[in-house]
């Protein structure tokens, strides 16, 4: 990657290049993955051709080869009985797939925690459609624990007296743990809590407990004590920083000692990828939400030089959000008033001043996103006005709104030439480059040539930003301090006026109600594949309106792939 013109140089390998990225603004990617972050991996491995089947697969045998090592780490121990507790999400999924390989050498019991029609995936659907077929040949049994709970757990205590009865005591009894995984808060539920609840007691039991290994898929359930827990691609988020801190030193020994990684062949290259994923993330509108309930958005943009751009950036939004303001000043708000799905704020003048500061920051409370930029201006006047909007905002950081800086307020936000920076920093804007560049709500859209303007503040403050940054191009880069991701939709046809104010309308649509880094992934994708539906229909030929057009067709196609 050339980091002077920031740009991805496709002739070349682009992970070297984004990891040359990575160092140079310092961007530390996390050692664990959260359940929301590995669900849009899923998505996006299906997307780019990789199907959850496959990894369901890859994860079953990777977990059959770990249990089979586990078995043969004592000499002459086997393992006489092996029962699977699976949930109905894809660690059961997991766990239905390492009972078809378990079934060949070992006597296999399959546990369900809920009934077969519950099974939430149909990758996990198809598997236990082949235990089903197994079952009917005796291989494996199949048991249901909310009908055989006690008489399992009574079976279950008779064999491991049988084991601890006779004389060479070189057998035992594998639970598997394939029932929630992670992603759980708040109590376990009936039969999930009994479950567990039994299973240490056997686990507890002096008489037992010599008898007995218990293996996690993934992670443990929430409240079980696992023997060893099998992850797959990479630690999860019960291993950061946070969580981890709460156990004693002798709890974290044993949760790293007892946690064996294994890959399932998902490549590199598409930890690096944004898709599908991202999109599918977003929350949906619910069929009984009310007017608001889907998110507010402020747009806060225009001045007598440029009409356009707050209103493509507020129809963007308009697309996903159930309420879209523009804050502007009277030459563009006559314009809005050709456009009635939008709500108008008028300010007198040509341009944003220090006199509008009070009343939008006032305003700006009840929205969920804003964005601010589009169309301002460079006037002297916008500048100031923007200086003191952000520290009134930026002081109330518990009725900030997620904020996405686009176009010319990012050019007002460091508007001096690059050998004054540091004296910038050092002086009377370092409060104002610290709030905004340490803040998670907020999301930067620059251009190549915009991101000119931020990028020695970036360094400067490497160590410590935390705001998220798309830095737009041939290929989009999406960064932040622990996550750099890579948008590859789009064409030349977007070069086109209008585009960047599209997008800016999209992320703060999405981020309104979702996390900033993914609803940025999000918009940069589906706003990519607008352009390319357009390309492929009626080649470079097409617009910024003829985008907007045909985004509800895009953002309908893909929340349904």
């Amino acid at each position: 990657m050339d980091l002077n013109n920031t740009k991805l140089d496709l002739g070349n390998n682009i992970i070297n290049q984004l990891k040359n990225f990575q160092q140079k603004f310092k961007i530390i990617q996390k050692e664990y993955i959260t359940t929301a972050e590995m669900n849009i991996l899923d998505n996006n491995c299906e997307y780019y051709g990789i199907s959850k089947r496959m990894l369901m697969e890859n994860a079953g045998i990777q977990a059959y080869n770990e249990v089979i090592n586990h078995e043969k780490q004592v000499e002459n121990t086997t393992y006489a009985e092996i029962y699977l507790f699976c949930g109905k999400g894809n660690n059961g999924g997991d766990g239905f797939v390492l009972a078809r390989h378990l079934s060949n050498p070992h006597r296999v019991n399959v546990v369900l925690l809920n009934d077969e029609d519950e099974i939430k995936t149909q990758e996990s659907k198809e598997n236990f459609d082949i235990i089903n077929n197994i079952y009917k040949f005796g291989n494996i049994n199949i048991y249901n624990l909310k009908k055989d709970f006690e008489q399992l757990f009574l079976n279950i205590s008779y064999k491991l007296d049988t084991i601890a009865n006779e004389d060479e005591c070189k057998k035992k009894i594998l639970f598997v743990d394939a029932m929630l995984g992670t992603g759980i808060s708040g109590n376990l539920r009936y039969p999930y809590d009994k479950c567990i609840e039994s299973l240490n007691l056997l686990k507890n039991n002096v008489n037992y407990n010599n008898y007995i290994d218990i293996i996690s898929l993934d992670t443990e359930t929430k409240g079980l004590i696992s023997d060893k827990i099998i992850t797959f691609h990479n630690y999860k988020d019960e291993y950061n920083e946070d969580n981890f801190n709460n156990l004693n030193s002798s709890e974290k020994s044993n949760n790293k000692n007892k946690t064996i990684l294994k890959e399932i062949g998902i490549p590199d290259y598409i930890n690096y990828l944004i898709g599908i994923g991202e999109l599918k993330s977003l929350s949906k509108t619910e069929t009984d939400s009310h007017k608001g309930n889907n998110g507010r958005t402020l747009v806060i943009g225009g001045s007598k030089d440029y009409y356009g751009a707050p209103i493509f950036s507020a129809v963007a939004a308009s697309k996903i959000v159930d309420v879209v303001t523009v804050a502007t000043v009277i030459p563009v708000a006559i314009a809005l008033k050709n456009y009635p799905e939008l709500m108008i704020k008028e300010f007198k003048g040509e341009y944003f001043n220090k006199h509008h500061v009070e009343e939008l920051a006032s305003i700006s409370k009840n929205y969920d996103s804003i964005v601010l930029g589009c169309g301002i201006g460079l006037n002297p006047n916008t500048k100031e006005f923007l200086e003191k909007y952000l520290n009134k905002i930026l002081s109330e950081k518990e009725s900030m709104p997620k904020l996405i800086i686009d176009a010319d307020a990012i050019k007002l936000i460091n508007p001096l030439d690059s050998d004054d920076l540091n004296k910038n920093l050092n002086e009377k804007n370092k409060e104002l480059y610290i709030k905004l560049f340490t803040d998670k709500n907020i999301i930067f859209t620059p251009h190549k040539g915009e991101f000119e303007y931020i990028k020695p503040i970036l360094k400067e403050l490497s160590d410590i930003y935390q705001s998220n940054i798309v830095l737009k191009g041939k290929i989009d880069i999406v960064f932040n301090k622990n996550n750099i991701k890579l948008n590859m939709t789009g064409n030349a046809g977007m070069t086109i006026g209008g585009t960047g104010d599209i997008l800016a309308g999209l992320i703060a649509g999405f981020s309104a109600k979702n996390d900033p880094y993914v609803s940025a992934c999000a918009g940069v994708f589906i706003n990519g594949l607008a352009g390319d539906y357009l390309n492929k229909q009626i080649g470079y030929n097409y617009n910024s309106r003829d985008i907007l057009n045909v985004m509800p067709k895009i953002l309908h196609n893909y929340l349904d792939f």
